[in-house]
């Protein structure tokens, strides 16, 4: 990439990866101290040491580069979230543009529970949220979810508050006879996941805003240096999906050619296009981006 705007553009998201890589600085002294675990520090050292950059209409596409996929990496932790942004919000405008949908975000929680007892919560979330979305009175009011997972970490209690977002497309009818309660889902919640206490559930229309809801949906674990939380992200909810899509989500998903954000976590760009990229390795002596070579898109 020769031009000004362009090299600004790249230099701006390599100075992100680089930042990015600096915070898994933290993490990998952690693995190797504290779990000695060589194998994933290895694999996040080596996150992105190499990347690929073009532009496309002028935005800037990461297509090339050697992502770990480690679930506490910050790099690929930074991609998932801005590919699932990406993807969202095309997504939206489809479905309410095709067939007329509007969505609701729902929150579906559990009580606080210490770092013991995290792993059995998420377990019980998941599989509550299974039997619920089975259920006639969910599958006739909701014409798709997406259903993501989250747990915050409160550190003044060292306690984990593991819960589900749900953002669900709903024609015009649900809000004037089809309408599920806060109490009426509260109930079918606390059936599903057989707790002993009323569970406390949210439930909201999002209005023209889309952007707030899409940012509520995309993060799992806030970045964190409490230990206490990063051993959840990489003993819980490794190897968890995060995020699911089911109905219009899923169908509209196929329909536009969307990849896997949560492996593929380089852009999307028509590859029919005759398109050069450049190269960029990272320096470990000065933590920084340099150019290596371009390259045909193929």
């Amino acid at each position: 990439m020769n031009n000004n705007t362009e090299e600004n553009k790249s230099q701006a998201i390599l100075k992100k990866l680089a930042i990015k890589k600096a915070y898994n600085n933290y993490i990998i002294d952690w693995l190797e101290n504290d779990l000695h675990d060589e194998k994933t520090a290895l694999n996040i050292k080596g996150c992105a040491t190499q990347v690929g950059i073009t532009d496309v209409n002028g935005i800037t596409k990461i297509v090339r580069a050697n992502f770990c996929r480690e679930r506490i990496c910050n790099i690929c932790a930074w991609r998932r979230q801005a590919k699932f942004t990406a993807q969202m919000f095309p997504t939206l405008n489809y479905i309410s543009s095709v067939y007329g949908y509007e969505y609701i975000l729902i929150g579906l929680t559990l009580k606080n529970v210490t770092i013991d007892n995290v792993n059995t919560a998420v377990n019980t979330l998941l599989e509550g949220y299974k039997k619920i979305a089975r259920s006639k009175r969910f599958r006739e009011a909701f014409h798709g979810v997406i259903r993501s997972l989250e747990i915050n970490y409160k550190a003044e209690e060292n306690e984990f508050h593991p819960h589900l977002h749900l953002m669900c497309a709903v024609d015009k009818r649900y809000f004037l006879s089809n309408y599920i309660t806060q109490r009426e889902l509260s109930f079918m919640w606390k059936t599903a996941c057989n707790l002993s206490y009323i569970p406390v559930v949210h439930i909201e229309k999002i209005t023209d805003d889309m952007s707030g809801a899409v940012e509520t949906l995309k993060y799992s674990l806030k970045p964190t240096k409490a230990k206490e939380a990063l051993f959840v992200m990489y003993s819980t909810l490794k190897g968890r999906r995060l995020v699911s899509f089911s109905g219009c989500f899923a169908y509209v998903r196929r329909e536009l050619k969307l990849s896997d954000f949560d492996t593929i976590l380089t852009d999307e760009v028509n590859r029919k296009q005759r398109r050069y990229y450049d190269i960029y390795e990272f320096d470990v002596t000065g933590g920084v981006y340099t150019f290596y070579k371009s390259y045909l898109l193929e």
